[in-house]
């Protein structure tokens, strides 16, 4: 079975115009070409773009997997100055970073690499930020819209875990048991479109051969755009990389550069897996534990339940830097209690003593 590595080095995250932050990834696989016809939702999601939007994408659709290439002419990335200036001090302080992680699945199994320890953090600001464009911001926008719309009409197929086009002319009923009951009736004898799993989009800048990539499970997707509560955790579970630069990017309105293939779930998690330990030890207003192994097993228990995915054997975390290996079965994993975090501050109770009226236009506290 091919496997997929995907590596993250230490990088000083930029700030993005959207809720994504990621990893850098390299590959070696066979890639297939595309064997699916478009369907009523993804030919809506391209009308939508091209028409509403002036958005010309490329896509390549796969049984799990939708891949979504916008090429853009002008560059979305720049450099502009701070308001301070450059800011060196030889003060330090020690926090727990990321040395090195990669991560892949192979042999049934998630194989975590990490060194992860106390490093001494020195302001070293040069001046300078890199930021994207408001164009960028704007285009990302439309495209993430599209989407919404273009999926709009769709639902959980009967006895599977599967997302299908909505039958044309079906209602639903507010018996859940009766709609169920319907729904396996129409689907034995209408055969609707599957819909994607997992959707990969990439906006690229083809002036200056640099892209922008972000993986998404489209569940995960349209839950965050109706669920304002379910925000905090959709940070981490959309996977959106840093940006990557390569030459063959420049002028590639096709995306021909692409090497697409089916995303599984057993790398999606993995890729998952990573993406929270790096939000955790670089973004996260909680700390990380001070024990690297507790905090990767507890962000590797939370990414597995979060899908409910049964479908592996084991977990195994390789230190670097101690040299051994820590493994866990499928049911030690699935066991790990997971501790919320704790708030930062103090929690106040306040009483307040509330006083009958005096009089009919006064209250007295």
């Amino acid at each position: 079975m091919p496997t997929r590595s995907l590596k993250l080095r230490r990088i000083k995250p930029l700030i993005l115009p959207v809720v994504f932050l990621l990893f850098a990834v390299s590959c070696a696989r066979q890639f297939p070409e595309e064997t699916l016809k478009p369907t009523k939702a993804r030919q809506k999601l391209i009308d939508l773009c091209k028409n509403d939007y002036n958005l010309d994408i490329v896509t390549k659709a796969y049984d799990n997997t939708l891949w979504i290439y916008l090429p853009l002419d002008k560059s979305f990335l720049s450099i502009t100055t701070s308001k301070d200036g450059p800011v060196i001090s030889p003060d330090s302080e020690e926090k727990p970073g990321i040395n090195f992680l990669d991560g892949e699945f192979a042999d049934n199994a998630f194989q975590i690499r990490y060194d992860i320890g106390l490093k001494k953090i020195y302001t070293n600001n040069r001046g300078i930020t890199t930021k994207f464009s408001a164009e960028y911001a704007t285009k990302q926008r439309f495209l993430l819209s599209a989407l919404t719309r273009a999926y709009s009409d769709i639902e959980k197929k009967p006895d599977s875990n599967r997302y299908a086009e909505k039958i044309v002319g079906d209602r639903d009923f507010l018996d859940k048991n009766k709609d169920s009951i319907r729904d396996r009736f129409l689907r034995s004898h209408v055969k609707t479109a599957n819909v994607p799993d997992f959707i990969v989009l990439i906006i690229a800048d083809i002036e200056k051969g640099i892209e922008m990539r972000t993986y998404l499970y489209l569940q995960d997707y349209r839950r965050a755009t109706q669920d304002p509560g379910f925000s905090e955790e959709y940070v981490k579970r959309a996977i959106a990389e840093q940006p990557i630069g390569h030459e063959v990017i420049i002028g590639d309105k096709a995306g021909s550069y692409l090497k697409t293939y089916d995303l599984s779930w057993a790398e999606f998690l993995t890729r998952q897996m990573l993406h929270r330990v790096n939000f955790k030890y670089v973004h996260s207003t909680f700390p990380p534990y001070s024990d690297a192994l507790e905090q990767l097993t507890e962000i590797a228990a939370e990414t597995v339940r979060g899908y409910d995915f049964n479908d592996f054997e084991s977990i195994n975390f390789i230190n670097l830097n101690t040299e051994k290996t820590r493994a866990l079965s499928k049911e030690q994993l699935q066991s790990i209690e997971i501790t919320p975090p704790a708030l930062p501050g103090k929690l106040h109770h306040l009483k307040f003593e509330i006083k009958p009226p005096t009089n009919n236009n006064e209250m007295s506290y």
